[in-house]
């Protein structure tokens, strides 16, 4: 009788494991059919490449990445499109970028040293505040002139050093972009208050030229575009990678 109970209980607890296993094998199952498996890769991956971002691109604030694409070849390294999302990049010891949006495509990454490879094309995106711009000038400049933006035009007020006769100017102009920098190109200026020649047009800009200069940043940008609202610039352009761990030999050269 108690051999009779001992086999029971054993085959009672084989039936248990059996159904244990079974369970078990159903919720891997359904991890992986709804996706929390690849949502738990993405994670990773995500986490790797934004530690990577200040080396990269440069220190900032805050740094939120998306990764799309195979989550097998993502295990191996590969992503088919990768997107940051920066707040307060410091691309310059003196500039600050408000937000930064970066498009990658075709990206090869190491993942033992969690740096970029490669990448097929870098589109980014970058808003400059007025508040943040006037900071940037007035870290590069002695003369201290006053920046203001307004819808599609840029208005600079102040006092050149570099002229014989130091007077106010004021002058309003837009911003284009060459290569890696931003120039103004003047619409109208004014000097003591009185409307001044267009002849001194020229040797304004060469006072107040570049703008803006991307070429020392980890981007090494080629800007394309910039539009600019009251109170801030966006400013959008190719970028050419070249921080820790990028093969720019892999990287397609999108320049003209």
């Amino acid at each position: 009788m108690k051999g009779i109970r001992f086999m029971v209980s054993k085959i009672s607890c084989r039936e248990s494991m059996l159904r244990y296993i079974a369970l078990t094998s159903m919720i891997i199952l359904a991890f992986v059919l709804t996706g929390c498996a690849g949502d738990i890769i993405d994670s990773k991956v995500e986490s790797k490449i934004e530690k990577s971002l200040p080396n990269l691109v440069g220190p900032a604030k805050s740094y939120d990445v998306e990764v799309h694409g195979s989550h097998r070849k993502m295990i191996k390294g590969q992503i088919e499109k990768l997107i940051v999302h920066g707040e307060q990049v410091w691309l310059m010891p003196d500039l600050c970028i408000d937000h930064l949006t970066v498009k990658m495509t075709d990206v090869a990454a190491d993942r033992k040293k969690s740096v970029l490879k490669s990448v097929g094309e870098t589109i980014f995106e970058a808003t400059i505040s007025e508040k943040s711009l006037n900071e940037y000038i007035d870290k590069i400049r002695t003369d201290d002139p006053e920046v203001k933006l307004i819808q599609g035009k840029i208005k600079i007020h102040g006092r050149p050093k570099a002229w014989v006769v130091s007077a106010n100017v004021d002058l309003t102009g837009s911003l284009e972009p060459k290569g890696e920098k931003l120039y103004l190109r003047i619409d109208r200026f004014e000097v003591a208050g009185i409307k001044a020649p267009s002849i001194g047009a020229k040797m304004l800009e060469d006072w107040i030229n570049p703008v803006v200069d991307l070429g020392t940043t980890g981007l090494s940008p080629e800007l394309k575009s910039v539009d600019i609202s009251p109170g801030a610039m966006r400013i959008v352009g190719v970028a050419h990678l070249t921080g820790q761990g990028l093969d720019r030999g892999a990287t397609h050269d999108n320049r003209k």
